[in-house]
C-alpha cells in the first residue's frame, strides 16, 4: 500500500499541488512504518503498529482529499449566501427602503 501511494506521488509530481507532495511525504516518514515487514517484532507489536498505522493512514487521507479538493467551489457557494442574506436582509430593512442606506447593523 504504502509502494502504491509513492508510485501515485511520482508519477502525478508534477501535477500535485507543492502541500499535497509535501502531505504525501510526511506520511512516508511518519505513518509508513508502521507498515513495514520487520521480523524482529512480536505479534502485539504487530497489531499495535498497524492500528497506530490505520490511524495515521486515515488521517493522511483526510488531509490529503481536503488538499486536492477544489476550495473555489466551497468559497463560491458561501460568497452566494452571504450576498442572498444580504439581499434579504435589504429587502427587509426599513431604513433602507426610507433612506436607501443600509442599517449599520447589517454593514457590521
Amino acid at each position: 500500500m504504502v509502494k502504491e501511494i509513492l508510485s501515485f506521488r511520482k508519477i502525478f509530481e508534477k501535477s500535485l499541488p507543492s502541500i499535497s507532495l509535501s502531505t504525501i511525504d510526511t506520511f512516508e516518514n511518519k505513518i509508513s512504518k508502521f507498515f513495514a515487514d520487520d521480523l524482529n517484532i512480536t505479534r502485539d507489536m504487530i497489531i499495535q503498529g498497524l492500528w497506530t498505522g490505520l490511524v495515521g493512514l486515515s488521517v493522511f487521507e483526510t488531509e490529503l482529499s481536503f488538499h486536492l479538493c477544489d476550495n473555489q467551489e466551497s468559497i463560491r457557494t458561501k460568497s452566494e449566501l452571504a450576498f442572498h442574506h444580504l439581499q434579504r436582509s435589504i429587502i427587509v430593512d426599513k431604513d433602507f427602503q426610507k433612506n436607501g442606506r443600509v442599517h449599520s447593523r447589517v454593514v457590521k
